[in-house]
């Protein structure tokens, strides 16, 4: 694996004799044979700061990867102190600091023994962070901070700070950039936390920490003529990616913290439609700020590489009607492939600066227009900051003339017909209702064999479902069908929500409907779960939509199956109070065939390799290359025949496409997977813990443990530990393991046992009527 030092490199991966990079939606594919002749390998063109990117090993050689003057390289053997030397300011007597290649050296003065090495230079890490415990003298009055060091490089200022009191040393990093207006005005980062802005003979220094976010901070006074006429934005300033704002208004020079808004004052009511090829917005445009009327009038999508438009204003010598106007917008500009959510920009010719709304008023996930690409929609619409964003996906029956209408009809019977119904309506559901395998079915089942219930209680299925023909005779009219007329009038009267899934699933994992998303996220949840949470970290940048502070979804109970999987969801901002300690429901049915030989193999999901995959490249990411790692491990064992891979319901397409030789090797439902796998392996999946509670003998493959969890950004609870199987670092050691687990009779040592009953406390298959009892207490039911 390799060392990542910034978010710009999304994978490496060696695959015989060419090393492939994804490094800014870019694929790099270099031949190793040339790069071994070279000791500097120059790829190309590359837009970024002077910086280290990573570093990795090829047979056991180490090379670099940095970007150097807008070109990116590879080295084994980089002139380091040359191309980035580093200008060192030591500020104790006493102390001797030296660059090491990437590094620096602390050492006392006249001694050859070092007190310690910063080898985090490059890191994105920019907070203070221990380094030793040590016992330096200080001349100067007695305080507990003292900087002893100032380091600078290219745009990076590295303070060292001794603490007295702790006897250690620390550092804080400060990475600069600045998005000029031509003001100049410069910027240095002289003193710990200080910001110092000089404008000719003038300077003034200013605390970082201190510039506000609500308003805005006058650090200069300027006379009626300077050159600072007829602007407004002056600067951007990057202070470890949070941006100010330096800007001009009749009174002085001002700085904000990340709020451009508060600066251009922007005012925009657009509508939009659209005219054959072509998408419009129309209406007014203006800006509150002084000479900042006609600056900001281009349209960007994403970044500053994706030009959509120009403002035409259509009365411009007139003064009350010049702010109105249009943005016209090819519609085949919008569609850039490589992923589903597209923020929108304006700025100026060179530079996004702002966020764009439609309305005066603040109206949050707002669907403002729908258009059909063939087998896409495109969707534009605000965000739950209210600014607007567009999404592509792939076309849904919903979206179809008579579902809108069907649904347009529920909503208004709804409303006058329905307001005060006596009962709870309660509806059942699993992933895009399409299925029925879960602990929402489950669950559904059971309470349709209580006796007394007040509530009214319907599961909600896709006609296409192979339960769907044997649940509809046993259900009749508790089965509602996925995009009928009743399914949108349960919506709009339901009063609960129960499902594996979140709220959306009720009918389709992503909704532009606005009379659709409002209900959806007004109804409490009951969260049942899919699996037990105690596998990824629930930290990382996905899991925060179950967060109980996201407003997307009104979570209201959660299952869960021991107070050590509690401790994720307090994480998430839960109390006791949110939660209903049962165990999941499809536990209670999870059944093992034990007459069989299969080892099921389940990759868990990595989302950031989605733009990968997505543009054709799947056969470069780690996921692809884990699963094909394993099925010729297995071929080369002669177990490939008893291997059952299931991939990610997100990927599962591109995997079968990829891999068509291993094909009839590939498991299209991870439900039925599960009933055979007497061996179950993965990385970080929960479905491992199902697969234990069934009996199957369970395997944790870590080989790419560390890449993962720089990835994840947090390291999963699940760890050496607490796991509750044996642990292979290594495709040998995997197959040692599964030889092991097969001469012992698929035995779980009783070790493993204890471990994973921490995790899962219950197993008496009593989930189900458990979670109903909660379900009556709470007058769910």
């Amino acid at each position: 694996m390799y060392q990542e030092y910034n978010k710009t490199l999304e994978t490496l991966k060696v695959i015989g004799n060419t090393l492939y990079m994804y490094i800014n939606d870019k694929t790099y594919n270099i031949d190793l044979r040339e790069l071994k002749k070279r000791n500097v390998y120059c790829l190309n063109e590359f837009q970024g700061d002077n910086q280290l990117i990573a570093e990795f090993f090829i047979s056991e050689i180490r090379y670099y990867l940095y970007c150097y003057n807008n070109q990116l390289f590879i080295s084994n053997k980089p002139d380091f102190e040359n191309i980035f030397k580093y200008n060192i300011e030591v500020y104790n007597p006493y102390l001797e600091i030296k660059q090491n290649n990437f590094n620096l050296e602390i050492k006392y003065i006249n001694s050859d023994k070092l007190i310690a090495i910063v080898e985090n230079v490059f890191t994105t890490k920019t907070a203070m962070e221990k380094l030793v415990d040590i016992n330096i003298p200080i001349e100067i009055d007695k305080q507990q901070y003292t900087t002893i060091a100032k380091v600078r490089v290219f745009n990076l200022t590295l303070f060292l700070i001794y603490d007295d009191y702790l006897k250690t040393i620390s550092f804080k990093k400060y990475i600069l950039n600045i998005e000029s207006f031509d003001s100049g005005i410069s910027y240095s980062i002289n003193e710990d936390n200080k910001l110092s802005i000089s404008l000719k003979e003038i300077e003034e220094e200013i605390h970082i920490s201190s510039i506000p976010k609500a308003y805005a901070k006058r650090i200069f006074n300027l006379s009626k003529n300077t050159k600072y006429n007829n602007k407004n934005i002056l600067d951007i300033i990057k202070i470890n990616e949070v941006s100010f704002y330096l800007f001009k208004t009749q009174k002085g020079i001002h700085i904000i913290k990340g709020n451009p808004k508060k600066v251009t004052k922007v005012k925009s009511n657009l509508k939009p439609f659209k005219i054959k090829n072509h998408l419009y917005l129309f209406g007014m445009l203006t800006y509150n700020a002084k000479d900042n009327f006609e600056e900001l009038e281009y349209l960007y999508a994403l970044n500053k590489d994706n030009f959509l438009s120009k403002f035409t204003r259509l009365f411009k010598n007139i003064k009350f009607l010049k702010r109105f106007g249009y943005f016209k917008i090819p519609i085949d500009k919008l569609d850039l492939e490589d992923r589903v959510h597209y923020p929108v920009f304006l700025g100026n010719k060179h530079q996004v600066i702002s966020r764009l709304d439609f309305s005066l008023r603040k109206k949050v996930s707002k669907v403002y227009s729908r258009i059909r690409l063939k087998d896409k929609l495109l969707v534009l619409r605000s965000d739950i900051y209210n600014n607007i964003t567009y999404s592509i996906v792939p076309f849904s029956e919903m979206y179809k003339r008579n579902s809108l209408y069907k649904m347009k009809l529920a909503y208004y019977i709804s409303k006058f017909f329905y307001k005060n119904k006596g009962y709870n309506l309660n509806l059942f559901f699993e992933k895009q209702a399409s299925k029925a395998d879960e602990s929402g079915y489950r669950l559904f089942e059971k309470v349709k064999e209580e006796k007394g219930n007040t509530s009214k209680n319907v599961f909600i299925l896709d006609e296409s479902s192979s339960s769907f023909k044997k649940m509809k005779q046993k259900y009749k009219s508790d089965l509602i069908k996925r995009f009928s007329f009743k399914h949108y009038l349960s919506i709009f009267n339901a009063d609960y929500f129960l499902s594996s899934d979140l709220s959306n699933h009720v009918i389709n994992d992503r909704i532009y409907i606005n009379e659709i998303m409002e209900k959806v996220k007004d109804v409490p949840l009951i969260f049942l779960q899919h699996g037990i949470m105690f596998a990824k970290p629930v930290e990382n940048p996905l899991g925060k939509i179950f967060y109980k502070d996201y407003s997307q979804y009104n979570i209201y109970k959660n299952v869960v199956n021991s107070k050590l999987e509690a401790q994720e969801f307090y994480k998430m901002g839960y109390s006791d109070k949110d939660l209903f300690y049962t165990g999941l429901a499809t536990f209670d049915y999870a059944k093992l065939d034990k007459t069989s030989n299969k080892i099921v193999y389940m990759p868990t999901y990595r989302y950031w390799e989605e733009g990968m995959i997505y543009n054709g490249d799947i056969e470069k990411t780690t996921y692809f290359q884990s699963i094909l790692k394993v099925i010729l491990a297995f071929e080369k064992a002669n177990m490939k025949n008893r291997l059952v891979v299931v991939s990610h319901n997100k990927f599962a397409e591109y995997i079968n496409e990829s891999l068509s030789d291993y094909s009839d090797l590939i498991a299209p439902n991870p439900s039925e997977a599960l009933k055979v796998g007497r061996i179950f392996i993965t990385d970080y999946s929960s479905a491992i813990y199902d697969a234990i509670y069934r009996g199957a003998y369970p395997i944790f493959y870590w080989e790419d443990k560390e890449y993962l969890i720089q990835k994840y950004e947090a390291n999963p609870p699940v760890n050496e530990q607490n796991a509750p199987g044996k642990i292979a670092y290594s495709i040998e050691s995997l197959i040692e393991e599964v030889i092991y687990a097969e001469e012992n009779n698929y035995k779980v040592s009783a070790e493993h046992k204890e471990k994973y009953l921490k995790i899962n406390a219950f197993n008496d298959n009593k989930n189900t009527q458990r979670i109903i009892e909660h379900l009556k207490s709470n007058d769910i039911l």
